[in-house]
């Protein structure tokens, strides 16, 4: 294929059209398969500063409030997901992230420095409260 050939394929717009086409099909592919091989957690890890405080089993449904030295939030546990139900802090965040349940999966809130992650396993040294 000469220059202008070539030339002519990209200007065509149907070489971007296919090249969309490949991309578009490769991420819904992998959002699929990631959707439907993510392990289910067994439990919510609560995190201030770096410091695990307690460890949650998903499998109960509970609320527990946390008080930092920056504020207060109310972690649920409902229907096996683990959800920030309320915060005093300006953004919000926390709360507008909804409910997870995937191994790895996080809830942060930043200004209070506290995170939320599912794990499939707990620490046997860790306390549950």
């Amino acid at each position: 294929m000469d220059k202008t050939k070539a030339a002519a394929v990209l200007k065509s717009g149907v070489f971007w059209a296919v090249l969309f086409a490949v991309a578009a099909a490769l991420c819904a592919g992998y959002l699929i398969y990631k959707k439907t091989h993510q392990q289910t957690g067994r439990f919510a890890v609560i995190n201030v500063k770096g410091e695990t405080l307690t460890t949650l089993p998903l499998g109960e449904d509970t609320e527990y409030t946390f008080f930092t030295e920056r504020g207060v939030n109310t972690v649920m546990i409902k229907d096996g997901k683990v959800s920030v139900s309320y915060s005093d802090c300006k953004n919000q965040i926390c709360v507008d992230t909804g409910s997870i349940s995937h191994v790895g999966e996080s809830i942060i809130c930043a200004p209070h420095r506290l995170t939320v992650t599912v794990t499939g396993e707990t620490d046997t040294d860790v306390v549950v409260v």
